[in-house]
């Protein structure tokens, strides 16, 4: 859904957090220094998500209704890839999959809730050795989302930051170099990271901070 900026083919994670009032385990985004070069010039990607959700609840009819029309709203914001709901001996565990609106400094508005966008950066000090800033997290679209989902039940109330893990792959002969913080690599926490991508590497950001901010990595393509 790029007429926007990005399109959460995701957002059915959206669903999810949305039906369970909390957030995702993870959301893991996989993208390239192929499609970061495209973005920095401005020309909009969509990159592949993967969550999954867990919810203590039985899947009954009621619950059945509440998630069907609020991937029905969601539907209308996002394109929805997959959606897979199971039962199982501790609740109901949530799979998503689809595709998020990946856009520049210089995109236009977006139905997606949720995005992953490329800025400038102006930064002084150390941080002005890099020129742009890797980030993800809501778009002005979202509080029309939530308007709409808590229409159908007011105890529905998504996070509005979710935790995130960046899959990051070097395809393109780029350097890639980033800066981040409060990242956990390779099962190490990680206060401060400062490192060149070779042929991938994965971060999470997730709990602390990350609860009321959006994710941000410091790139520099070369």
């Amino acid at each position: 859904m790029l007429n926007m900026v990005c399109s959460f083919r995701i957002l059915i994670l959206c669903i999810s957090i949305l039906l369970i009032g909390c957030k995702a385990e993870e959301i893991e985004l996989r993208l390239s220094t192929k499609e970061i070069a495209q973005v920095i010039k401005n020309n909009p990607q969509e990159v592949r998500f993967q969550a999954e959700f867990s919810l203590l609840a039985e899947y009954d009819e009621e619950v059945k209704r509440t998630i069907k029309r609020v991937q029905e709203i969601s539907e209308k914001y996002i394109e929805i890839e997959e959606f897979d709901v199971t039962q199982g001996n501790f609740g109901l565990k949530i799979e998503v999959e689809g595709l998020i609106p990946f856009v520049g400094p210089k995109s236009t508005a977006t139905t997606s809730p949720w995005i992953l966008k490329i800025q400038q950066n102006s930064e002084q000090g150390v941080l002005g050795k890099f020129s742009h800033k890797l980030i993800f997290g809501p778009s002005s679209t979202l509080d029309s989302y939530l308007a709409e989902v808590q229409a159908v039940n007011l105890m529905l109330s998504p996070a509005r930051y979710q935790p995130v893990k960046f899959k990051i792959r070097n395809k393109s002969g780029h350097t890639l170099k980033i800066l981040t913080g409060g990242v956990e690599i390779e099962g190490e926490s990680k206060a401060l990271l400062e490192t060149s991508v070779g042929d991938r590497i994965s971060l999470s950001m997730n709990g602390g901070i990350y609860d009321k901010t959006s994710a941000v990595i410091y790139i520099n393509m070369e």
